[in-house]
């Protein structure tokens, strides 16, 4: 990522969405500084490259608000989360499959010749990783499956 695709992301998203735990409106995240937009870029390639996201961006501020007409026991919850890890959403999006997909064509290709031959596996993991922790996999796929050290 770079700062012209943070603030790409920033002018496309709503300045009324709401800030959560952080209390960071999108409207003020904005307006900061070149500096400051380098450093959150600096931070979201970071996090992207160690797979790491902060608890507390994990985190939402509910609110339950009535909805009209309706009985006093019916409301709509709201969610929200930081403005930031929001960004980080984005970001996400745009790269989440693109970067392993690249790392994957350079290792076939440049192992398509030697010896031993290199052997690819597909496995679906669409919301795998949606309620098990990352680490905990690739421990067992290591252990149970002798997978090298390397994975």
């Amino acid at each position: 990522m770079n700062v012209n695709e943070l603030e790409f992301i920033l002018n496309s998203r709503n300045n009324k969405t709401s800030a959560g735990n952080d209390q960071i409106p999108m409207y003020l995240l904005r307006k900061i500084p070149l500096l400051m937009k380098k450093q959150v870029v600096i931070l979201f390639n970071n996090m992207f490259n160690n797979a790491f996201i902060p608890i507390n961006w994990k985190q939402a501020k509910f609110c339950a608000i009535l909805k009209l007409s309706k009985k006093p026991s019916s409301y709509c919850r709201i969610s929200s989360i930081s403005n930031l890890s929001k960004l980080y959403e984005v970001f996400i999006q745009r790269y989440s499959i693109n970067h392993p997909l690249t790392i994957f064509n350079s290792y076939v290709a440049n192992n398509l010749n030697k010896k031993p031959g290199t052997i690819a596996v597909g496995i679906e993991t669409e919301k795998a990783f949606d309620n098990t922790r990352q680490n905990g996999i690739i421990y067992k796929m290591k252990e149970k499956f002798k997978f090298p050290d390397h994975i």
